[in-house]
């Protein structure tokens, strides 16, 4: 009984240790530069682009899963397509997604 009491406060300790650094309010009120802003614009232009590149199977995946919140398995059921041909779609997906927003 002990082992598993000790156990459990170790992992307690590490999820702890873990935890992102809480901020205050009051910095995450300040308003955005505009170098910021034009950079998020950009950001959601070239985004935009690279979703209307991509074909409508591989962007229905994305929508089912990202935007609705589905899991693979109710995905794969409403466009009955196996589970993974979901993963594969969603994969490749956003990895044109990630090259599309890095310049590679």
């Amino acid at each position: 009984m002990f082992t598993v009491a000790r156990h459990l406060a170790v992992d307690a300790y590490r999820k702890r240790q873990r935890r992102p650094v809480e901020v205050d309010l009051a910095e995450s009120d300040l308003p955005p530069s505009a170098h910021a802003t034009a950079d998020s614009a950009i950001a959601a232009l070239t985004l935009r682009c690279a979703i209307g590149e991509l074909g409508d199977a591989h962007r229905s995946v994305l929508l089912q899963l990202y935007v609705k919140g589905l899991s693979v398995d109710e995905v794969a059921t409403l466009l009955d397509i196996p589970a993974g041909t979901v993963k594969s779609r969603a994969h490749y997906a956003v990895r044109h997604l990630r090259n599309a927003l890095t310049g590679s």
